[in-house]
Protein backbone atom coordinates (compact mmCIF):
# COMPACT_ATOMS: atom_id res chain seq x y z
CA UNK A 1 0.00 0.00 0.00
CA UNK A 2 1.63 3.84 -0.72
CA UNK A 3 2.42 5.72 1.50
CA UNK A 4 1.67 9.65 1.27
CA UNK A 5 3.25 12.32 3.82
CA UNK A 6 1.55 15.65 3.85
CA UNK A 7 3.01 18.55 5.82
CA UNK A 8 1.51 21.61 6.37
CA UNK A 9 4.17 24.80 5.93
CA UNK A 10 4.46 28.57 6.73
CA UNK A 11 7.46 30.22 5.90
CA UNK A 12 8.80 33.09 7.84
CA UNK A 13 12.28 32.91 8.21
CA UNK A 14 15.34 31.27 7.03
CA UNK A 15 15.49 28.74 9.78
CA UNK A 16 11.67 27.58 9.54
CA UNK A 17 12.91 26.64 5.62
CA UNK A 18 15.75 24.84 6.91
CA UNK A 19 13.60 22.66 9.18
CA UNK A 20 11.45 22.12 6.12
CA UNK A 21 13.90 20.84 3.74
CA UNK A 22 15.50 18.69 7.30
CA UNK A 23 12.11 17.11 7.80
CA UNK A 24 10.96 16.31 3.79
CA UNK A 25 14.98 14.51 3.47
CA UNK A 26 14.13 13.03 6.45
CA UNK A 27 11.26 11.52 5.19
CA UNK A 28 12.13 10.92 1.58
CA UNK A 29 15.84 8.74 3.11
CA UNK A 30 13.56 6.55 5.64
CA UNK A 31 10.80 5.73 3.79
CA UNK A 32 9.39 4.64 0.21
CA UNK A 33 6.86 7.83 0.25
CA UNK A 34 5.29 10.72 -1.84
CA UNK A 35 5.85 13.52 0.21
CA UNK A 36 3.35 16.84 -0.42
CA UNK A 37 4.20 19.58 1.36
CA UNK A 38 1.20 22.75 1.53
CA UNK A 39 2.17 26.04 1.83
CA UNK A 40 -0.54 28.70 3.65
CA UNK A 41 0.41 31.54 1.71
CA UNK A 42 3.42 32.41 3.45
CA UNK A 43 5.09 35.72 3.38
CA UNK A 44 8.29 33.81 2.15
CA UNK A 45 8.56 32.12 -1.56
CA UNK A 46 8.04 28.57 -0.77
CA UNK A 47 9.05 27.10 -4.67
CA UNK A 48 12.56 26.02 -3.28
CA UNK A 49 10.30 23.28 -2.18
CA UNK A 50 9.92 21.67 -5.53
CA UNK A 51 12.79 20.13 -5.68
CA UNK A 52 12.91 18.38 -2.08
CA UNK A 53 9.35 17.39 -2.17
CA UNK A 54 7.05 15.27 -4.82
CA UNK A 55 4.25 18.16 -5.13
CA UNK A 56 3.98 21.50 -3.36
CA UNK A 57 0.64 22.90 -3.59
CA UNK A 58 0.52 26.98 -2.62
CA UNK A 59 -2.87 27.87 -1.16
CA UNK A 60 -3.85 31.92 -2.01
CA UNK A 61 -5.05 32.44 1.07
CA UNK A 62 -3.81 32.11 5.16
CA UNK A 63 -6.19 29.36 6.79
CA UNK A 64 -4.61 27.77 9.39
CA UNK A 65 -3.25 24.29 10.29
CA UNK A 66 -6.47 22.58 9.83
CA UNK A 67 -7.27 24.01 6.43
CA UNK A 68 -3.51 23.83 4.60
CA UNK A 69 -4.03 19.95 6.51
CA UNK A 70 -7.31 19.37 4.90
CA UNK A 71 -5.72 20.75 1.25
CA UNK A 72 -3.25 18.15 1.38
CA UNK A 73 -5.62 15.67 2.45
CA UNK A 74 -8.04 16.29 -0.41
CA UNK A 75 -5.34 15.98 -2.89
CA UNK A 76 -4.17 12.43 -2.00
CA UNK A 77 -7.72 11.77 -1.77
CA UNK A 78 -8.35 12.67 -5.73
CA UNK A 79 -4.75 11.62 -6.94
CA UNK A 80 -5.67 8.00 -4.89
CA UNK A 81 -8.75 6.12 -5.25
CA UNK A 82 -7.50 3.33 -3.69
CA UNK A 83 -6.42 3.00 0.36
CA UNK A 84 -3.14 4.41 1.07
CA UNK A 85 -1.54 5.05 4.40
CA UNK A 86 -0.80 8.98 4.63
CA UNK A 87 1.04 10.99 7.12
CA UNK A 88 0.10 14.27 8.82
CA UNK A 89 3.37 15.63 9.77
CA UNK A 90 4.71 19.13 10.98
CA UNK A 91 7.52 20.53 8.92
CA UNK A 92 9.72 20.85 12.00
CA UNK A 93 10.39 17.58 12.57
CA UNK A 94 13.24 14.96 11.84
CA UNK A 95 12.01 11.08 11.58
CA UNK A 96 14.60 8.27 11.58
CA UNK A 97 15.37 4.96 10.15
CA UNK A 98 12.18 2.24 10.38
CA UNK A 99 9.32 4.23 11.68
CA UNK A 100 7.61 3.31 8.52
CA UNK A 101 8.14 -0.83 9.28
CA UNK A 102 7.63 -0.10 13.11
CA UNK A 103 4.22 1.85 11.98
CA UNK A 104 3.36 -1.58 9.69
CA UNK A 105 3.71 -4.01 12.82
CA UNK A 106 1.17 -2.28 14.49
CA UNK A 107 -1.55 -3.80 11.63
CA UNK A 108 -4.76 -3.70 12.19
CA UNK A 109 -4.79 0.03 13.19
CA UNK A 110 -6.58 3.21 12.08
CA UNK A 111 -4.50 5.65 13.57
CA UNK A 112 -0.91 5.44 15.24
CA UNK A 113 1.46 7.65 16.61
CA UNK A 114 4.98 7.41 18.34
CA UNK A 115 6.87 9.71 21.24
CA UNK A 116 8.31 13.04 19.79
CA UNK A 117 11.54 14.73 21.81
CA UNK A 118 12.76 18.39 21.69
CA UNK A 119 15.90 17.16 22.84
CA UNK A 120 18.15 13.91 21.28
CA UNK A 121 15.20 11.16 21.43
CA UNK A 122 15.41 8.23 24.47
CA UNK A 123 16.29 6.01 22.12
CA UNK A 124 15.90 3.27 25.43
CA UNK A 125 12.18 4.04 25.08
CA UNK A 126 12.54 1.45 21.51
CA UNK A 127 13.46 -1.57 24.39
CA UNK A 128 9.87 -1.11 26.06
CA UNK A 129 7.76 -4.09 25.15
CA UNK A 130 4.19 -2.06 25.61
CA UNK A 131 2.05 0.05 23.56
CA UNK A 132 -0.92 2.45 24.37
CA UNK A 133 -4.39 1.59 22.44
CA UNK A 134 -6.38 5.13 24.30
CA UNK A 135 -4.32 8.00 22.43
CA UNK A 136 -1.69 8.66 25.59
CA UNK A 137 1.24 6.86 26.49
CA UNK A 138 2.93 7.56 29.88
CA UNK A 139 3.40 11.64 29.58
CA UNK A 140 2.92 12.00 26.04
CA UNK A 141 -0.37 12.77 23.98
CA UNK A 142 -1.39 10.98 20.33
CA UNK A 143 0.94 13.43 18.82
CA UNK A 144 -1.19 15.96 15.70
CA UNK A 145 2.38 17.10 14.54
CA UNK A 146 3.28 13.08 13.46
CA UNK A 147 1.18 10.51 12.85
CA UNK A 148 -0.03 7.79 10.51
CA UNK A 149 -3.41 6.86 9.67
CA UNK A 150 -5.43 5.62 6.34
CA UNK A 151 -7.34 7.21 3.54
CA UNK A 152 -9.74 4.77 4.45
CA UNK A 153 -10.23 5.95 7.67
CA UNK A 154 -10.36 9.16 6.40
CA UNK A 155 -12.82 8.76 3.90
CA UNK A 156 -15.10 7.68 6.91
CA UNK A 157 -14.87 9.96 10.01
CA UNK A 158 -13.76 12.90 7.70
CA UNK A 159 -11.16 15.72 8.00
CA UNK A 160 -10.02 18.37 10.24
CA UNK A 161 -12.52 20.55 11.68
CA UNK A 162 -11.69 23.90 9.37
CA UNK A 163 -13.67 25.59 12.12
CA UNK A 164 -10.49 25.70 14.58
CA UNK A 165 -7.85 29.07 14.20
CA UNK A 166 -4.41 29.11 13.64
CA UNK A 167 -3.69 25.74 15.03
CA UNK A 168 -4.47 23.98 18.16
CA UNK A 169 -7.29 22.13 19.55
CA UNK A 170 -8.00 20.62 15.83
CA UNK A 171 -6.02 17.38 16.64
CA UNK A 172 -7.92 16.07 19.67
CA UNK A 173 -11.39 17.12 18.03
CA UNK A 174 -9.93 14.52 15.17
CA UNK A 175 -8.63 12.07 17.51
CA UNK A 176 -11.98 12.62 19.36
CA UNK A 177 -14.21 11.79 16.60
CA UNK A 178 -11.78 8.75 15.90
CA UNK A 179 -12.24 7.40 18.87
CA UNK A 180 -16.07 8.08 19.10
CA UNK A 181 -16.13 6.14 15.29
CA UNK A 182 -14.68 3.04 17.80
CA UNK A 183 -10.93 3.57 15.76
CA UNK A 184 -8.15 2.19 17.22
CA UNK A 185 -5.46 4.76 17.89
CA UNK A 186 -2.67 3.39 19.21
CA UNK A 187 0.86 4.78 20.18
CA UNK A 188 4.07 2.71 20.34
CA UNK A 189 7.89 4.16 21.66
CA UNK A 190 9.18 2.27 19.38
CA UNK A 191 8.57 5.14 16.90
CA UNK A 192 11.06 7.99 17.91
CA UNK A 193 11.08 11.58 16.40
CA UNK A 194 12.71 14.63 16.61
CA UNK A 195 10.15 18.10 16.95
CA UNK A 196 11.40 21.34 17.49
CA UNK A 197 8.00 22.59 18.03
CA UNK A 198 7.06 26.41 17.77
CA UNK A 199 8.95 27.00 14.78
CA UNK A 200 6.92 29.56 12.72
CA UNK A 201 5.95 31.51 16.39
CA UNK A 202 9.09 33.99 16.02
CA UNK A 203 7.73 37.13 17.73
CA UNK A 204 5.69 37.98 20.97
CA UNK A 205 3.45 38.85 18.69
CA UNK A 206 2.78 35.72 17.20
CA UNK A 207 2.98 33.43 20.42
CA UNK A 208 0.02 35.69 22.15
CA UNK A 209 -1.60 35.56 18.81
CA UNK A 210 -1.18 31.98 19.11
CA UNK A 211 -2.17 31.24 22.66
CA UNK A 212 -5.65 33.49 21.89
CA UNK A 213 -6.77 31.47 19.17
CA UNK A 214 -5.82 28.25 21.12
CA UNK A 215 -8.11 29.84 24.17
CA UNK A 216 -10.89 30.13 21.18
CA UNK A 217 -10.55 26.70 19.72
CA UNK A 218 -11.02 25.47 23.20
CA UNK A 219 -14.01 27.13 23.64
CA UNK A 220 -15.38 26.15 20.47
CA UNK A 221 -14.78 22.25 21.85
CA UNK A 222 -16.73 22.71 24.63
CA UNK A 223 -19.77 24.06 22.87
CA UNK A 224 -19.40 21.04 20.20
CA UNK A 225 -18.82 17.90 22.55
CA UNK A 226 -20.24 19.62 25.97
CA UNK A 227 -16.56 18.94 27.71
CA UNK A 228 -13.24 20.56 27.83
CA UNK A 229 -10.91 19.19 25.51
CA UNK A 230 -7.78 20.04 28.16
CA UNK A 231 -9.71 19.69 31.59
CA UNK A 232 -11.95 16.48 30.73
CA UNK A 233 -8.58 15.51 28.31
CA UNK A 234 -8.93 11.79 30.23
CA UNK A 235 -12.56 11.55 29.04
CA UNK A 236 -10.91 11.93 25.53
CA UNK A 237 -7.89 10.11 25.66
CA UNK A 238 -6.38 7.51 27.66
CA UNK A 239 -2.99 5.28 28.37
CA UNK A 240 -4.85 1.80 27.89
CA UNK A 241 -1.37 -0.11 28.06
CA UNK A 242 -1.12 -3.25 26.17
CA UNK A 243 2.05 -5.82 26.52
CA UNK A 244 3.36 -7.06 23.62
Amino acid sequence: MKTFIVIPNYFINEEVEQLAIQAVKSFKETADCEVVCVDDASPRDPCFLRKHCDQLIIRGTNGGFAKTCNTGLRYVMDVCPNDAYVVLANNDIKVYPGWLEEFKKLEPFDMAGGLGFRGEPDWGKKNCNYISEGGMLEDWLFPGGFFITKLSVLREIGLYDENYEHGGVEDIDLFYVAKKANKRLVMTPKVLYWHKEGATRYSDSEKQKQSDAILRNEAYFEKKYGIHPIKHLNQILCDRRINL
